[in-house]
């Protein structure tokens, strides 16, 4: 449907038009057409908003090309993440990325971080399985087991 709005060349304001391009590089994307989600993203002459900035980060990771989508997913943390819970999705995807480069403290640094803003106490436990799971599962790569296993007793209720 994106398409065929895009492709009449309807009188779209720039915002319909982003919402539109937005569609269809989601929709390439779930129909795993990588490499034309990330030509349609090229292909836009607006500002890129966070919605696009996460498409193109998910497109490079499609594609094994983690470095470039640990910049998007960098750029969307810092810089995109006004609300809390953008801040909460795009630290998700930041720490995620750290860990699929092989660099674990910069991703603990940030599960760490959203664990300390969803909870209020630096290394007090928060009741989001999202970043309680994303912690224990990156103590369990670094292979610190006994951290992994807390983490996941305490919110077995959560996961329930």
């Amino acid at each position: 449907m994106a398409e065929e709005i895009l492709a009449t060349k309807s009188n779209l304001d720039p915002r319909d038009y982003q919402c539109a391009n937005q569609l269809k590089t989601r929709a390439l994307l779930k129909l795993g057409r990588v490499d034309d989600c990330l030509q349609t993203i090229e292909q836009v002459n607006l500002p890129f908003d966070k919605g696009f900035l996460m498409t193109k980060g998910r497109a490079l990771q499609a594609k094994n090309s983690f470095r470039e989508a640990l910049s998007v997913f960098h750029d969307l943390y810092y810089n995109h993440s006004k609300k809390k819970n953008d801040k909460k999705v795009h630290g998700l995807a930041l720490g995620r990325q750290y860990q699929y480069v092989g660099q674990h403290q910069e991703a603990l640094t940030i599960f760490k971080q959203l664990r300390t803003d969803r909870s209020g106490h630096e290394g007090t436990p928060c009741h989001d399985k999202e970043v309680e799971l994303g912690l224990g599962l990156l103590y369990q790569d670094m292979e610190q087991y006994q951290s992994a296993s807390t983490t996941f007793k305490q919110f077995r209720p959560l996961w329930a």
